[in-house]
């Protein structure tokens, strides 16, 4: 009887160490994975925007930006795009595109993204919501339900000297507008 006990311990235990093995794997892989999709479409899309993966935005604004784990997919690329207005930071997209689809739900604190320009991560930004009591920080889009998004506007984020620190707007960055210049997307 002790020695089918010891056997059968034996046998829980190492199938115990096998799904252990096979759990981290797997996870190491997902990584893998998520890193090489978002490298082919950062090559394939010189402007894309990333959902930030199972982040809330307090959490993503004190990581580092090369820390945060992207969606696989962008909910936006220069393809989706028409034009990109540089000064005012008005995305106008393809009549065809509506943003609703894309997100279908924004939390009262907002959802993370961040803006990739020609495989290199730019900024932290937020989708936002208008029933939010919040000011975001960050460069925002103000994402209205039940309306058609053909035009996004990413804002400025708030700073409490009520005014936007003109020496470093991240939207302003160089990368992104020779992106959206190297495809035609920009108007300045």
């Amino acid at each position: 009887m002790k020695s089918l006990l010891r056997k059968m311990f034996s046998l829980f235990l190492l199938l115990f160490i096998l799904v252990l093995v096979g759990c981290t794997e797997n996870s190491n892989n997902s990584n893998k994975i998520a890193v090489s999709s978002l490298k082919s479409n950062e090559a394939s899309n010189h402007f894309a925007i990333f959902l930030v993966k199972r982040e809330q935005t307090g959490n993503a604004i004190n990581a580092k930006i090369e820390d945060l784990q992207l969606e696989t997919q962008p909910v936006l690329t220069d393809k989706d795009l028409k034009v990109y207005k540089w000064k005012e930071h008005i995305l106008e997209l393809r009549k065809d595109f509506d943003f609703n689809k894309v997100l279908d739900y924004v939390p009262l604190s907002g959802l993370p993204f961040v803006v990739v320009a020609n495989d290199q991560r730019v900024y932290l930004g937020t989708f936002w919501t208008a029933i939010s009591s919040q000011i975001p920080s960050l460069p925002s889009v103000m994402v209205l339900p039940m309306s058609p998004q053909n035009t996004i506007h990413i804002i400025a984020g708030y700073h409490p000297s009520n005014t936007t620190n003109s020496q470093f707007d991240p939207r302003s960055n160089q990368l992104i507008h020779d992106a959206l210049k190297s495809v035609g997307k920009i108007k300045e």
